[in-house]
């Protein structure tokens, strides 16, 4: 079977002037980012999480299938046994 090219209608197409600036303005977003397996007591607002989600969810895969599985837990009783 064929594969159909798919249009990308978010892509951006940058002039050479602007695309280092768009780049270092991304990298700039991104560097002070941590990676921290770490709980908070403070409620994080649904549509906050739901953001990531989204996010996440647009991240490149095998297939291009996103197969990850995400649970997002706001009851305290279901968390403890997550977090052991």
């Amino acid at each position: 079977m064929p594969y159909e090219a798919l249009a990308l209608p978010d892509r951006a197409n940058l002039s050479a002037t602007k695309a280092p600036a768009t780049a270092n303005a991304a990298y700039d977003d991104i560097r002070p980012r941590h990676t921290i397996r770490d709980f908070t007591d403070r409620a994080i607002p649904r549509e906050a999480i739901e953001a990531c989600v989204k996010a996440a969810g647009s991240a490149p895969s095998g297939a291009n299938r996103q197969p990850w599985p995400v649970v997002a837990i706001s009851n305290p009783a279901l968390k403890k046994p997550a977090r052991d």
